[in-house]
């Protein structure tokens, strides 16, 4: 957990317009879970989209 604020929110984040940016800057790029049948381990990632690459840690 990095406790970074979402860019584009407005309740926590830093409260400053951002007019370049449109919406919120928040994407899922992976996920864990267990099958719901089976209970095998799945893990499913995504590439970090274009518009975040500018911010990655």
């Amino acid at each position: 957990m990095h406790n970074l604020p979402i860019i584009g929110e407005d309740l926590y984040g830093s409260g400053t317009p951002l007019p370049s940016f449109k919406g919120l800057y928040l994407a899922a790029i992976g996920l864990k879970f267990s099958h719901p049948i089976s209970g095998v381990p799945l893990s499913l990632n995504l590439p970090l989209p274009k518009k975040f690459r500018a911010f990655s840690l």
